[in-house]
């Protein structure tokens, strides 16, 4: 991988170089000064040890900046991100060093007259010497980039984004060029080299620090137009890893700007010696000044033309920094009465968990704005904790969204802490406003903005329709279980609103067809007879539904498949009565063309068996002994290569979904419905009658044994789709009777009375009986549901793990059952635009040796933590032990005595002895407790201490990893130009004494 990486990128730079090549070649070729100019001034720099010093130190300022800052390790991105906020700064020093002897060290040598009497143009001698500055600056970036790609390509085990890394580079030399430019003005403006030095770096200073304009510029709007124009936010898109036509065109209009003054100060001698002396200084003045209202008027065309903002190639793996293409095609389709206003607030530090999320915020960010054509305006407010700035800022964000900072949970040294940072975004379109609080980065951050872009922008949305049932997915208020309860909504419903118009349906009337896009149903079963027949006939009638349930559900509050529902007075029969009615789901099965396995329990009703897995992806649950009816689809699983299907898009991409104890589907052989799995499980799986398992979930030993063999893969949820025959045209009782007995006599049709009105000669005529003719076949209807025999897959927990699947740093889930309910409904209802976006996920380069380090000393902890946990409970079941020998040793006792005093015969033994006994071990019960207690909250300290020592250890040791590849990457980059100019002053020194006598050397 590593070579590969290093490959790409050798061949990145050499079509880079053969393409300047391409450029600079004719030029030399016809201007011969031009080139003598380059080759001396190229080669007299490299020459001298000093330029290697200067290169040297550039190496090392660049690894520095990019290695060092507690960022970079903290932020676990495999980029040049901390580089990139120094880099102009380090320019500032390194660029100087080099044009400040362009032109006034020709002077101080006094050799610049023999450059101007050569055969040559001033054009050709300022671009040669421009030419020399930009290969030896080319040269030292060569060095710089080499050296910081081993240190991130070692740190990434070779899983390199060479595309961002070169984009990044590319970025640094169109920095490079446009500063030279501005730097060779100084240097023909003195001859002296120090002040050259000074004066270029404050020739380039105002385009580095115009980035913190906001800091001296009160006035919002001028700040940011003035911020706009700095190299660093030009920058910005190449260190995003995205070449932009714009920011191109600013960097080589800078440099166009900067070499047409160098060319009026070296021609200063045409136009400043004449008779009337300085009678051209206004003139060229003015083409000056005139050439830099183009080269802004240019700039600002590029910056802002609709027909310009396609010309934007994102190089990175995946194009993480740019937007997906169906992201840009709801841009294009948006149409919004007002301008869509985005207002950003986000800390400037986070923890690691959210430094990819606020990557991705900020590039996305900045990528709408670049894209949106006009649509949408984005403001970022870049929060530093502590600063006056942030606080008002924060002010803003509480006062005007409703925004506060949210808590997240960090680890560092072994201490649990929790820090208050913002990650969040308001939408804004006229009066109509939609905040984001919060960004987890658990939820693709384009996908939020998106959708709240959508939403505020008033787009048409779909209707999704949430039968009632006894999940009570809008909550709502109950007896069942013998006390009242209020249940708040549910969280999926809250997710869904985000998108669509959410409604609850009532099933105690029948459910019209036209109302809804799509029908939610979660554990039909728990429905009356009546309600469950409404739902039914709306299914019959085309209405696309998505079908949950679950035989036996763990985390959801529903009746399992085969158990009466909880009547509204609590207790299993109400208070005497007897259970409530259910409707049949063999109707249900029977019309989706599903073989369901099963048994019929115990009440009367049929329950479908439990489906198990022989497959555990989490080490950290294997541990703890998780059931195997606790199913992951996976396609690492033996045999699951296709247990997800990529095939539809509804589980295409999707890498994992997790179902708590769920049931299976199979396809009846006798339907001519189109059953298509969606998720199923490997080969080592196999079903458990609901009876086993409910028996044996005290003993999983039991359990297992009750199992059985495997008997391979199990679907757990299918879509159908087809077609079921239409209703017969006529639906009267009397009607179909007759239709079928074909004895009754049928009505006589009704006269047919034409449209064009009541002629009275028409309504006289006789009626003669229409000839019998066939009832034309009714039209099929369509049929479109998806079945998912699992209803737990959507609780809240899970919600909330999707947006965090991180917080338990030990398990680390990847389950997206979320993405997988959220694409169910969006497939159904047709509104599907939004599911790749929600699928793609961002991949960054990250420090793979540093967190395959971190992994291993997580592991060590937490097998440490189990080693500990383990002996507490043994020292603990000892001491119990323990006791239990001496209560057993009274118990005895007392019990002969009890024993002697009941047998016949038996004198002496007095009541009052007994009683004494008794006390006795009831004293002796009290004290071992007592003892116990005190004991194991001493085994509980220690234990507690040995697991906080084991934290605090391994926060040190990967600490201690980072602060040794900081080390490296610091300290091995200089070495090898370091190497190069000590060749170079061998060489050099060598050749100063070839043919020199030994008795003159020193």
């Amino acid at each position: 991988m590593f070579l590969n990486s290093l490959s790409t990128l050798l061949l990145l730079d050499a079509v880079f170089l053969l393409v300047l090549a391409i450029v600079i070649a004719p030029l030399c070729l016809m201007k011969r000064a031009t080139l003598a100019v380059l080759k001396r001034n190229f080669i007299g720099y490299f020459s001298n040890p000093t330029g290697y010093v200067f290169l040297c130190l550039f190496v090392l300022l660049t690894s520095f900046a990019a290695f060092w800052p507690h960022e970079f390790f903290n932020a676990n991105l495999a980029n040049l991100g901390q580089l990139n906020k120094f880099l102009p700064y380090i320019m500032l020093i390194f660029i100087p060093a080099i044009t400040m002897g362009i032109w006034s060290d020709e002077r101080r040598q006094g050799t610049d007259e023999l450059l101007l009497t050569l055969p040559a143009a001033d054009f050709d001698i300022v671009v040669g010497k421009y030419i020399a500055a930009a290969s030896i600056f080319t040269a030292s970036l060569l060095f710089s980039q080499f050296c910081n790609f081993i240190v991130l390509a070692s740190l990434t085990l070779g899983d390199l984004d060479t595309g961002l890394f070169f984009a990044t580079y590319l970025g640094y030399w169109f920095v490079g060029m446009a500063m030279l430019a501005v730097g060779m003005i100084a240097s023909f403006l003195t001859s002296n080299l120090t002040v050259g030095f000074i004066l270029g770096a404050m020739l380039n200073a105002p385009l580095v620090f115009a980035v913190k304009a906001d800091v001296i510029i009160r006035n919002t709007g001028l700040a940011r137009l003035v911020s706009g124009w700095s190299i660093g936010s030009q920058f910005d898109d190449f260190g995003r890893g995205v070449v932009s036509l714009s920011s191109i065109a600013y960097f080589v209009l800078v440099a166009v700007v900067g070499l047409y003054l160098s060319m009026v100060l070296i021609g200063a001698r045409h136009w400043s010696g004449g008779r009337d002396g300085t009678s051209l200084l206004g003139h060229y003045l003015l083409r000056t000044v005139s050439l830099i209202a183009i080269v802004l008027g240019v700039n600002y065309v590029f910056a802002n033309s609709d027909l310009l903002s396609n010309t934007r190639r994102d190089l990175t793996i995946g194009n993480v920094s740019s937007l997906s293409p169906d992201t840009r095609r709801l841009l294009r389709e948006l149409k919004p009465e007002h301008t869509i206003q985005v207002e950003a607030f986000i800390s400037g530090q986070v923890p690691e968990l959210y430094a990819k999320t606020k990557a991705d915020l900020m590039s996305m960010l900045k990528e709408f704005r670049a894209t949106a054509e006009g649509n949408v305006n984005v403001r970022m407010h870049v929060m530093d904790e502590g600063s006056e700035d942030a606080i008002e800022l924060a002010s803003l964000a509480e006062k005007r969204y409703g925004i506060r900072p949210e808590g997240v949970r960090t680890r560092t040294r072994g201490t649990i802490k929790d820090e208050q940072i913002f990650l969040a975004a308001a939408f804004t379109c006229g009066l109509e406003k939609v905040v984001v609080p919060f960004f987890d980065y658990g939820i693709p951050v384009e996908y939020e903005l998106i959708r709240s872009i959508c939403t505020v922008a008033k787009k048409e949305r779909k209707t999704v329709g949430i039968v009632r049932t006894e999940a009570r997915l809008f909550g709502g208020f109950t007896f069942a279980g013998g006390r009242p309860q209020d249940i708040p909504k549910q969280e999926i419903v809250r997710e869904l609103e985000k998108q669509y118009d959410v409604k609850e349906i009532d099933p105690t009337i029948p459910i019209q067809r036209e109302t809804f896009d799509v029908m939610l149903v979660v554990q039909p079963s728990s429905l009356s007879p009546e309600e469950f027949d409404n739902v039914l006939e709306a299914i019959k009638d085309g209405q696309p539904t998505a079908v949950f349930e679950d035989p036996r559900p763990i985390f959801m509050a529903a009746p399992p498949t085969g158990e009466p529902k909880m009547p509204p007075g609590g207790g299993m029969f109400g208070g005497g009565g007897g259970p409530q009615p259910k409707g049949d789901m063999r109707k249900l099965w029977n019309l989706l063309g599903l073989d369901v396995p099963g048994e019929t329990s115990m009440m009367g009703l049929f329950a479908p068996d439990i489906v198990w897995q022989d497959f555990n992806p989490y080490w950290k649950l294997q541990v703890q002994g998780i059931p195997d009816s606790w199913v992951f689809c996976r396609r690492e699983a033996p045999g699951g290569e296709e247990s997800i299907n990529d095939a539809s898009p509804i589980t295409a991409g999707l890498t994992e979904i997790f179902f708590p104890v769920p049931g299976g589907i199979k396809p009846d052989r006798n339907s001519d419905l189109k059953f298509t799995r969606l998720a199923s499980t490997g080969d080592m799986a196999g079903t458990l009658s609901y009876q086993a398992f409910m028996e044996g979930q005290q003993n999983p030993s039991e359990m297992r044994k009750a199992q059985g063999d495997r008997t391979g893969p199990q679907t757990i949820a299918a879509r159908i789709t087809g077609e079921l025959p239409g209703d017969k045209p006529m639906s009267d009782a009397g009607v179909d009777a007759a239709n079928e007995g074909g004895d009754q006599p049928q009505e006589a049709a009704e006269p047919t009375v034409p449209d064009a009105g009541d002629d009275p000669i028409d309504l006289e005529l006789p009626q003669v009986p229409a000839p019998q003719s066939e009832a034309p076949t009714p039209a099929p209807r369509a049929l479109d549901v998806v079945y998912v025999a699992d209803i737990d897959l959507m609780m809240p927990a899970f919600l909330r793990i999707r947006a965090r699947p991180g917080e338990d740093e030990e398990i680390g889930w990847q389950f997206e059952n979320v993405n997988f309910l959220l694409n169910i409904i969006d497939v159904l209802s047709g509104d599907d635009a939004y599911i790749d976006i929600r699928k793609r996920k961002p991949k960054h380069s990250t420090l793979r040796i540093v967190e395959v380090g971190a992994q291993e000393a997580r592991q060590t902890e937490f097998r440490e933590r189990i080693t500990y946990q383990e002996e507490f409970d043994k020292a603990v079941r000892d001491i119990e032990d323990e006791n239990q020998k001496e209560i057993d040793k009274f118990q005895k006792e007392l019990e002969e005595l009890q024993s002697k005093q009941g047998a016949a015969g038996q004198r002496g033994i007095r009541f009052s002895d007994i009683q004494s006994r008794a006390q006795k071990l009831a004293e002796v019960q009290e004290r071992l407790k007592r003892r116990l207690d005190v004991r194991r909250e001493q085994l509980q300290r220690q234990r507690d201490e040995k697991i906080e020592e084991i934290r605090r250890r391994v926060d040190l040791e990967i600490v201690g990893i980072k602060n040794w590849y900081k080390f490296l990457a610091v300290a091995l980059p200089p070495i090898p130009p370091l190497l190069v100019g000590l060749i170079v002053f061998v060489r050099r020194r060598l050749r100063e004494r070839e043919g020199v006598a030994k008795s003159r050397m020193r």
